[in-house]
């Protein structure tokens, strides 16, 4: 069920395919977009999300490559930037810089579930390759 603040409730099966596709990746997209990442605003108190972190890199990204790398594709630069931390949604975030040989097997670990649970969730696609 979609609950609205002002109209009618929808329920979800009432939906078309299409619609309900859409719905589910906004609410990923949505719930990666609160993910608080190990790094701050310039302010230094403010975590930074994975949207900011996410726009930041994507204009920052095409950017660079439009002058340094004009040869590559902008918009598979874009599309690669937009969605590079997504599998956060479900794994979180965590920082890298410093990180041990086991931890960063963890989080090559509970990314790749992430990963398989994005993967089902959104496109109904089983993913069973290990890290």
């Amino acid at each position: 069920m979609i609950k609205a603040e002002h109209g009618p409730v929808v329920m979800r099966e009432a939906m078309p395919p299409l619609t309900q596709l859409l719905m589910d990746a906004a609410a990923l997209t949505l719930r990666f977009a609160r993910v608080p990442r190990a790094t701050r605003h310039e302010d230094g108190l403010r975590a930074e999300t994975d949207s900011d972190h996410t726009v930041m890199l994507t204009v920052l990204a095409c950017a660079y490559a439009a002058q340094h790398a004009p040869h590559l594709n902008l918009g598979k630069i874009a599309q690669y930037a937009a969605v590079h931390d997504l599998v956060e949604a479900y794994a979180g975030d965590v920082l890298s810089l410093g990180m041990s040989a086991d931890t960063r097997h963890l989080k090559e670990i509970r990314e790749h579930e992430a990963l398989k649970r994005t993967c089902a969730a959104q496109w109904g696609l089983a993913l069973t390759e290990a890290p």
